[in-house]
């Protein structure tokens, strides 16, 4: 059975650590960190590394500022910087081991058990001081020992060794509630190894399953389930400058560079990506973005460079860019496409046609209007859910999957011109067998057409299901007919029934073949 470790790192002073980061000209300075209770301030947190020695956490701030004259009183940064920090360190982390959750009071707790080295601790403490991090960092067998040592041992004693106990620390290391702390103090029992000679059922009397549930856990009698934080990868790539570049050339070069290395590190991550950003910072806090939007997603760096080079040469001037950066906000991940195993044939009701098109010069073409035109800009034809020919294709963006094919295949002709119906007047009709009559003249835009030959009628049904307009809500019966001037047409004789054995029909054109 394999051993166990986990590792606690308590960042006890992160509030405070980061004011420091943003103001550092205060390190050696008496700074703190309020709290209110009862409409009393407290101080919270302190900075250790003042002189005074005087100032304890938990003291009132009048007391506090009777001993420290010049103390300097901060308000903690927002809840949302504290997470964002707290993130980078979990993305550092995650290069020791992905298995890493975050326990209360600013702990994080490190599973370790399959991969541990006696030198990630030391590594871990380096990161920390260098990121001037105040924590103290302790490895145990369980959970609960390491979070009780991260907190409880004392600073110059929190080690590397995993066989240090627990049970010289005080019971409120367990995790137990602050009224279970107090009744254990009150019959005199301070610490765990007093704890540990009290019969089990005496304790369930007293305090139900918390304090038994927690000493089982902390000495590996029980196991304990460790909640994994589920960190997403960020891919995007920076670059600091000391020099501003003066010319475009210059711009292009750098920022090639990071498209690249962000493409590598989609390669290894088995994603792509469709919307890149490139950001260009100033001094002014003034941002400059650079927005590429592919029709299909990628992790080859050759098409979105010339695609930036192509926007970044149509900028006037550059601005004096502090740092470039390149992101992608989305990945999708790589799909790998089987062969069917049957004909595609036996599978499909529709026969489909095949365009001997290439998808890639079509995908290529749609990136660069939308790139110049905008994302939104650029439309492309689909297959409507309907018979009806005006709404048997629609308008749509482009997806990332872009397909050419899966048009249905008509066994009828159809016009190479398809516009909304327009009414006609029919002029004279010759019947014909099954209750069709011929269509032979009929006026339209101000001339009248002559009919020289009919085929015909292509009975289409409407949508009868949906409510709409009189010409959509009827049975159509289409004909091709060519006129004595030359004009080949599309017209219909649409047939509305407004009740029992009263039909309405109405004649309309809508196409053009040639």
């Amino acid at each position: 059975m394999n051993k166990k470790y986990f590792i606690a790192i308590w960042l006890s002073n992160l509030e405070i650590d980061l004011i420091l980061m943003e103001n550092p000209h205060l390190k050696y300075k008496p700074v703190c960190i309020l709290r209110t209770y009862q409409k009393k301030k407290f101080i919270f947190k302190v900075n250790h590394n003042c002189n005074s020695s005087n100032l304890i956490e938990g003291n009132q701030l009048i007391d506090a500022i009777a001993i420290e004259p010049n103390l300097i009183v901060k308000k903690a940064l927002p809840l949302k910087k504290k997470k964002l920090y707290l993130n980078k360190i979990i993305f550092w982390l995650s290069s020791i081991t992905p298995r890493i959750s975050v326990a209360k009071n600013s702990t994080l707790i490190l599973d370790l058990s399959h991969t541990f080295k006696s030198s990630y601790v030391d590594k871990i403490k380096i990161f920390l001081k260098n990121s001037l991090i105040t924590a103290q960092v302790s490895i145990a067998d369980t959970i609960g020992a390491a979070w009780a040592k991260s907190h409880f041992l004392k600073k110059d004693m929190v080690g590397n060794l995993i066989e240090d106990s627990i049970f010289n620390l005080p019971i409120k290391s367990l995790r137990i509630s602050y009224s279970s702390v107090k009744k254990l103090t009150d019959v005199g029992i301070e610490t765990i190894s007093q704890l540990e000679k009290i019969p089990k059922n005496d304790l369930y009397l007293r305090f139900d399953s918390e304090v038994t549930n927690l000493f089982d856990k902390a000495t590996g009698k029980e196991d304990e389930y460790l909640p994994i934080v589920k960190s997403k990868p960020k891919f995007q790539v920076k670059i600091d400058l000391f020099v501003y570049p003066s010319f475009k050339q210059q711009v292009i070069c750098l920022t090639k560079k990071l498209i690249i290395a962000l493409c590598i590190k989609l390669k290894s991550s088995h994603v792509t990506a469709q919307n890149i950003n490139i950001i260009f910072n100033s001094e002014k806090k003034l941002q400059k973005i650079i927005k590429i939007n592919l029709t299909k997603p990628t992790n080859s760096h050759t098409h979105i460079v010339a695609i930036f080079i192509e926007k970044l040469l149509e900028q006037e001037n550059i601005p004096e860019i502090q740092n470039i950066k390149v992101e992608t906000p989305k990945t999708y991940p790589i799909l790998y496409n089987q062969k069917e195993l049957l004909d595609s044939n036996t599978l499909k009701e529709k026969k489909i046609t095949s365009l001997k098109i290439d998808n890639n010069d079509i995908s290529q073409l749609i990136e660069k209007l939308g790139n110049r035109l905008g994302k939104d800009s650029v439309r492309i034809f689909s297959p409507g859910e309907s018979h009806i020919p005006e709404k048997s294709y629609i308008f749509k963006l482009p997806r990332h999957n872009l397909q050419m094919i899966n048009w249905p295949m008509q066994n009828k002709p159809r016009p190479k011109i398809l516009f909304e119906p327009q009414p006609i007047i029919m002029l004279k009709q010759i019947p014909k067998l099954n209750n069709y009559k011929l269509p032979k003249l009929f006026y339209w835009g101000g001339q009248k057409y002559k009919i020289l030959k009919a085929i015909g009628p292509e009975r289409i049904s409407s949508d009868w299901w949906l409510t709409k307009r009189d010409n959509e809500n009827s049975e159509r019966d289409y004909w091709q007919v060519k006129s004595t001037c030359g004009s080949h047409l599309w017209l219909f004789n649409s047939k509305k029934k407004l009740g029992i054995n009263s039909p309405s029909d109405k004649w309309l054109i809508q196409g053009q073949f040639s």
